[in-house]
């Protein structure tokens, strides 16, 4: 049996006009005759006015050579009992037949006859108890049988499928591919007559495969044939003509989606250049050590450059590692923008922002997991929080309504930050805590309690936590040991570590982090406008708890077969 291969072609460019057929080429996995299908067979074939339009195409391009699906014919009707074949051959164009093996046919085939025996088995069993009396045994029976019976026609019908598109096209691309192989020109052209069924997923194959595709469809014009012309023939015969005309759809050239990188500091995040490409960006161009009075010059070359529409597939993105500056950043790139060029603008500083959204988020859903209510009200503690991420969280904090204390060594640095995190919604107080002593007096009265102070330092510990009342919350972003909370883990998952306190450990953030950056990207690749910060990526990181919450809660059905 022939193997299945593809590959693109090695020091070879390969152009395929894929001309759509007027009907899809009979084929079935497993082949069925009847009446009907005999009727339908004697129009499925090409018209003259569609014989014409392969003419006219070849004739203008000049192919080296030309396929068609086999389908359901034997070599001997493709040749000689197809009028395509005697136009190819007159204008001297080799004319091959690709399709999937025989023998692969078969013994896919063999596999889906088994399993449409098997559901048939099924529908006879349900037959058979539907006969009966209907007792709690006798429906407990069909019950389990229709479950069953369910599973497997879905099985069958997903095979089929696969078969009959991805797997029959791919030998379809492998056939044109070798039959270009073995021409010894660097450049070849092909023709390729496609069912309408195959068409885009064809083109999409060969494409992947670096072959160069123009897709041709046609448009049928059926024009008036004079009575008295019509000598001999039926009324229904003379009633009108059919001239079919080319329509050539060259597929224009895809815009790449470009995002600019633009940073304040000495260089750019690898972490984040990774991200962007992961998301499906083309191309991404870092800037750094970019000043405000910069952007403005930078942002007019790159949407000026590519046209309103092309201007769509560019985005821009701030890091850095200073919040406000990276606002500021943002703000001047939107008033750098001039409609209609205008498009997405995602702000994630250092991170900050899709972390900050991460622990939000996770303390939202532990507060509800916990019959504990919302943010709002709750008093929250943001320990060591005057880095990028402590003033993200807060500031995020304060905009959900929750009574925000952030505190640093220094005072002064403490309400700078506070001040700057604050929102119309909520003042943060900027707190000072030196000692366990003063961050033992902190923990009384709050419910959530995030650390997010330097890498490797404890700031919590169960001493203190065993010495206050009331639950406690703590989301930690620390994942190099220690942890920032004594005995809490990374990979906790609002574990409880004391009677009444939980703890959402650095890597349970992270995961959920890393698919907040990626979605926001994401979309706003996808969106072409806007600006995507803090506030977006909260929603976002909302959305995928909900989704996950509701996956893990969708009941399963489980089957088992028991042996014979």
């Amino acid at each position: 049996m022939k193997t299945l291969e593809l590959a693109p072609l090695k020091e070879k460019k390969l152009r395929v006009f894929l001309i759509r057929k007027a009907y899809d080429e009979p084929w079935q996995i497993t082949p069925t005759s009847s009446a009907s299908d005999s009727k339908m067979s004697m129009i499925k074939r090409p018209s003259m006015a569609y014989c014409d339009m392969i003419k006219q195409v070849v004739e203008s391009e000049q192919p080296d050579f030309a396929t068609d699906e086999l389908g359901m014919r034997n070599m001997k009707e493709f040749h000689e009992d197809n009028p395509i074949a005697d136009v190819l051959a007159k204008l001297k164009i080799p004319y091959y037949a690709v399709d999937m093996d025989d023998f692969a046919q078969s013994y896919l085939s063999r596999g889906i006859k088994l399993k449409l025996e098997r559901r048939n088995e099924v529908l006879e069993g349900l037959r058979v108890l539907s006969d009966e009396k209907i007792t709690p045994d006798v429906q407990e029976n069909i019950d389990r049988l229709v479950a069953y019976g369910q599973y497997l026609h879905d099985e069958l019908e997903e095979e089929i499928r696969q078969v009959q598109f991805g797997i029959r096209e791919s030998w379809m691309a492998m056939g044109i591919l070798k039959q270009a192989d073995r021409f010894k020109k660097k450049r070849i052209t092909a023709i390729h007559l496609s069912s309408p069924r195959h068409f885009q997923g064809l083109m999409d194959l060969l494409q992947s495969l670096d072959v160069e595709v123009t897709p041709i469809s046609f448009k049928q014009i059926l024009s008036e044939t004079p009575r008295e012309e019509i000598k001999g023939m039926t009324e229904l015969t003379g009633v009108s003509s059919i001239s079919v005309v080319p329509v050539i759809k060259r597929p224009k050239a895809k815009l790449s989606d470009i995002l600019f990188f633009l940073e304040a500091d000495d260089h750019a995040s690898p972490f984040d250049i990774c991200v962007a490409y992961d998301a499906g960006f083309n191309v991404v161009v870092p800037y750094v050590g970019v000043a405000i009075d910069r952007i403005h010059d930078l942002v007019q070359d790159a949407i000026f450059s590519r046209g309103t529409k092309g201007v769509k597939h560019t985005c821009f993105f701030v890091g850095g590692r200073q919040v406000p500056i990276a606002r500021q950043m943002a703000e001047t790139i939107q008033k750098a923008m001039v409609k209609p060029f205008e498009t997405s603008i995602v702000v994630d500083p250092h991170g900050a922002f899709s972390t900050s959204a991460a622990m939000v988020a996770k303390a939202e859903a532990a507060l509800h997991q916990l019959d504990l209510g919302s943010l709002k009200g709750k008093i929250a503690l943001v320990l060591a929080g005057t880095g990028p991420v402590g003033e993200s969280v807060a500031h995020l904090l304060s905009k959900c309504g929750a009574i925000t204390l952030l505190t640093s060594r220094k005072i002064e640095r403490a309400k700078a930050v506070a001040h700057r995190a604050s929102t119309k919604e909520n003042t943060i107080e900027g707190v000072q805590a030196i000692t366990p002593d003063d961050i033992q007096e902190l923990l009384e009265d709050v419910t959530l309690i995030f650390t997010v102070g330097a890498p490797g330092v404890q700031l919590v510990s169960l001493a203190q936590l065993q010495a206050v009342l009331g639950p406690k919350i703590l989301v930690d972003v620390n994942a190099v040991p220690p942890s920032g909370v004594e005995s809490l883990n990374p990979m906790d998952d609002l574990r409880e570590l004391i009677p009444d306190t939980f703890g959402i450990g650095a890597l349970a953030i992270g995961d959920l982090k890393l698919k907040v950056q990626r979605q926001i990207l994401q979309v706003a690749r996808k969106k072409g406008q806007g600006i995507f910060d803090d506030r977006v990526a909260l929603d976002i990181a909302r959305e995928i708890l909900e989704e996950q919450l509701e996956s893990a809660s969708r009941p399963r059905l489980k089957i088992v077969v028991a042996a014979q």
